[in-house]
């Protein structure tokens, strides 16, 4: 990808980039803006702020303000610090606002063409790819960090013509995390295909299948159908929660914001019917339930040996189903 150049007037090394640098990695930002490559870059050459980066990314182009050949202010570690003397900094955008998602994953995309482009052109490995947080500790790239490291790393590697690093496969059991996004959507194709159909925060949706591959987005995906729909989602187990299986067996996922353990039914009849049922045998576990099962199995046994007379039968059912009832009453 070109990297296109605005870069700072000499006149302003002193404040933006004054000591020459040997660069030995890379570091990764986001802008914590939702302006462009070209503003971010307009702004940070023309402004008297001891804050620079060399490289600004956005979802069209990529755009240099400061020479590789000189540091910049954006580690945060100071003036001697690690991460401002030796580290070519990148700046990818859009990522402050849900709104902007789709233009900072198309940014992301791009800064991961730039990234693997210096890193063959230096013959670096992933190795030399860091993150701002691992110099004075803030919280950046924020937006990256919250979709996975990792899997930013693996973008990369696939760019690179390398295998990712691939993860466990993961049981289909348990709470595997919380919402962090609002939507889910499914699409035609993995990554770029066209969106189906939108699953909103909280409901459940049928997972057909997991792959084990990771994508070029840097997850893995799977398929599932929601309502009419069927097709791929992008499988992040940090904000989807597994119920289990229905009553057909079938694996059922829930795209939610809960940490609590939720059953999912076919039809909210079939909810309530099943909770009704829960709760009776709920009732049932009691101990007077359980004394009340007994003494009217003993009954039916009596009755079937000839030891109880058929007049006999029905007022003593009777009388153990009151003194039940009678009893459920008082508790």
């Amino acid at each position: 990808m070109e990297i296109k150049q605005n870069l700072v007037n000499e006149i302003k090394y002193p404040i933006k980039c004054p000591y020459e640098m040997e660069a030995k990695m890379l570091i990764i930002h986001n802008t914590g803006n939702s302006a462009s490559a070209k503003n971010e870059i307009n702004y940070m050459i023309s402004n008297n702020n001891q804050v620079s980066f060399h490289i600004a990314v956005d979802d069209i182009e990529a755009i240099q303000g400061i020479p590789f050949n000189r540091n910049t202010w954006n580690a945060g570690d100071g003036a001697e610090g690690f991460g401002n003397r030796n580290g070519i900094s990148i700046e990818i955008c859009y990522s402050k606002n849900d709104s902007d998602i789709e233009k900072f994953l198309l940014a992301e995309k791009n800064a991961v063409k730039v990234i693997a482009q210096l890193l063959r052109e230096r013959n670096w490995d992933i190795s030399k790819v860091t993150k701002h947080q691992d110099y004075n500790g803030k919280y950046c790239p924020h937006r990256t960090l919250d979709l996975g490291w990792q899997r930013f790393l693996n973008m990369i590697l696939v760019e690179l013509g390398n295998e990712p690093e691939q993860p466990e496969p993961e049981p289909l059991d348990g709470v595997h995390g919380v919402l962090t996004s609002s939507a889910l959507r499914i699409r035609s194709d993995v990554v770029t295909g066209a969106i189906l159909t939108t699953i909103p925060n909280g409901n459940s949706f049928e997972v057909i299948d997991i792959y084990s591959w990771i994508a070029s987005d840097g997850f893995r995906w799977g398929w599932a159908k929601y309502g009419e729909f069927q097709g791929y989602f992008q499988y992040d187990p940090n904000v989807m929660h597994l119920i289990g299986k229905d009553i057909n067996n079938k694996y059922k996922m829930v795209f939610t914001n809960s940490g609590e353990d939720m059953f999912i039914y076919s039809s909210p009849l079939g909810e309530k019917m099943i909770d009704l049922i829960k709760l009776e045998l709920l009732k049932l576990l009691k101990i007077k339930s359980i004394i009340t099962i007994s003494m009217i199995f003993a009954l039916i046994l009596g009755w079937f040996n000839n030891k109880i007379a058929s007049e006999q039968f029905v007022p003593l059912v009777a009388t153990i189903i009151t003194f039940y009832f009678a009893k459920s009453e008082k508790n």
